[in-house]
């Protein structure tokens, strides 16, 4: 075999090498993007879940509230808590829209860690009134919850409605702080650490 067909013959070779390398690359890529997608469909999920117990559950306390109409001490805070419900079906609507805009495949890794980046902000930004509204959630629902299924005025016992408050909040709060930072923070900086692993190998491509 002569010098030149055993350039040609490296020559192809290394060719179908570097595409082999460059596909190889390619697919790590755009499987890196899925994966990051992946990670956030918990979040998106859990949204969405929030989302429909809100909704199931503002229209449980609307009909109560509307049953107990002429007894204000027990509809006013009902329609209270719709209210506030209305806010979290807002911040979680917004949530859901943001997650579902980004572009994973089409955009470039800068632009996608930056779309992740403010989806955090924006998490940590609803999430701040999220837990400033939560201690009234057992104010306002607590009462009409009662009146509705044993009967009982808790305005007649002051004490033991404070009581049962705290508890509802000692429970609820830590969970949501646990739950928000080991499930939803934890998520959405899985997503951004294998992008930033994306972008130190183009870097050093």
């Amino acid at each position: 075999m002569e010098l030149d067909d055993l350039k040609i013959i490296w020559s192809e070779f290394d060719k179908k090498i570097s595409d082999n390398i460059k596909l190889n690359e390619e697919l790590l890529i755009k499987n890196t993007r899925k994966s990051a997608r992946d990670e956030l469909k918990s979040p998106l999920y859990s949204e969405i879940l929030n989302l429909a117990v809100v909704f199931l559950g503002g229209v449980f306390i609307f009909s109560m509230s509307i049953k107990y109409i002429e007894e204000p001490k027990f509809s006013i805070p009902g329609f209270f808590s719709i209210l506030i419900g209305l806010v979290y079906t807002v911040f979680s609507s917004i949530k859901i829209n943001r997650i579902q805009s980004i572009d994973y495949i089409g955009s470039g890794i800068i632009k996608l860690q930056k779309d992740i980046v403010k989806l955090k902000k924006l998490f940590l930004q609803t999430r701040k009134y999220e837990l400033i509204l939560v201690p009234f959630i057992p104010v306002s629902i607590l009462p009409i919850i009662h009146k509705h299924v044993s009967d009982i005025d808790v305005y007649d016992d002051i004490k033991s409605y404070i009581f049962e408050v705290l508890i509802v909040l000692a429970i609820s709060i830590p969970i949501a702080i646990w739950f928000n930072k080991n499930f939803t923070d934890k998520k959405l900086d899985n997503a951004n650490s294998m992008l930033e692993d994306i972008k130190k190998f183009e870097d050093e491509k």
